[in-house]
C-alpha cells in the first residue's frame, strides 16, 4: 500500500509538471511572427540557415547570408552577394534589403576581425555606424536591432585566432561595451545575447558550443527565445 501511494504521488507530480504553463520566454517564442524578423551577420548568424530551430521555414528566407556562410564588417559588407529566394540569381545584400524591406533586421558583427577591431575600436564603430546608415537609407522603415558579440568556448576544434580563447573573450567584452554606446548614440536597441550564452568564467557554455565558436541547436534556440521575449517587450 505504501509503495502504491508513493507511485501515485509520483505520477501526480509529473502530470502537474506537464500541466504548468510554459516559461514566459517559451510562450513569447511560440507566438512571435518570425516572418517579420530578419538576420544579418557573421557565420554565427549565417548558421541559423541550417539550424533554424524556432525560425522554421523562415530560416531559409530571413537569414541574409552569402554562399560562403560568413561576412566581415567592412566598407564592402553590403556589396557582398546572396541568392534570391529559391533561385540561383545573385544580388547584393543591400539590394536584398531594398527588395525585402524587413520590418525588423537584427545585426551581429565583431568576431571576424576581432584582433584588428580590438586594436582600433573607433574603426569598428565607424564601420558599424556606416553600415547602419546605409541600411536606413535603403529601407527607412526597417527597425534595426544590434546583438552583442557571442563569446567563444574554452575548448576549440579549429582555433584560427592568434590569441587564446580567454583573451579573445576579454576583447569581446570591451567591444560589446562600445557596441552599447553605439546603440545609445544611434537610438537602437541592443540585445545582450552574449550574457545569455557565457558561463561564470566568461566562456561560451559547453551546451551551446558546436565547435567552440558556432552554436548548437540549443544555443540558437536560447538566442531566439531571448530575442522573442525582448522584441515582445519592445511591442514589435
Amino acid at each position: 500500500m505504501k509503495l502504491f501511494r508513493i507511485t501515485a504521488c509520483f505520477f501526480l507530480a509529473v502530470s502537474l509538471l506537464f500541466a504548468l504553463p510554459l516559461p514566459t520566454s517559451a510562450q513569447e517564442a511560440t507566438k512571435t511572427d518570425w516572418s517579420r524578423v530578419f538576420f544579418l551577420g557573421e557565420s554565427t548568424t549565417a548558421h541559423l540557415r541550417r539550424r533554424g530551430t524556432l525560425l522554421g521555414q523562415y530560416a531559409k528566407t530571413n537569414v541574409l547570408a552569402p554562399d560562403s556562410g560568413t561576412l566581415t564588417l567592412s566598407s564592402r559588407t553590403l556589396a557582398q552577394t546572396i541568392r534570391k529566394d529559391g533561385t540561383t540569381e545573385k544580388i547584393s545584400i543591400l539590394e536584398a534589403i531594398r527588395q525585402k524591406t524587413p520590418p525588423i533586421l537584427i545585426l551581429s558583427f565583431g568576431l571576424n576581425g576581432i584582433a584588428g577591431f580590438h586594436q582600433n575600436e573607433n574603426n569598428y564603430l565607424q564601420l558599424y555606424r556606416k553600415l547602419i546608415q546605409t541600411i536606413r537609407q535603403a529601407s527607412p522603415d526597417t527597425l534595426l536591432i544590434l546583438q552583442t558579440i557571442y563569446p567563444v568556448a574554452e575548448r576549440q576544434t579549429n582555433w584560427k585566432f592568434s590569441a587564446p580563447p580567454g583573451e579573445v573573450n576579454l576583447w569581446i567584452v570591451l567591444l560589446n561595451r562600445r557596441l552599447q554606446e553605439l546603440g545609445a548614440g544611434e537610438n537602437l536597441p541592443v540585445l545582450d545575447t552574449a550574457a545569455l550564452l557565457r558561463d561564470e568564467t566568461g566562456f561560451l557554455k559547453p551546451l551551446y558550443s558546436a565547435d567552440g565558436i558556432h552554436l548548437t541547436n540549443a544555443g540558437y534556440d536560447a538566442v531566439l527565445r531571448y530575442i522573442a521575449e525582448n522584441t515582445e517587450k519592445l511591442r514589435l
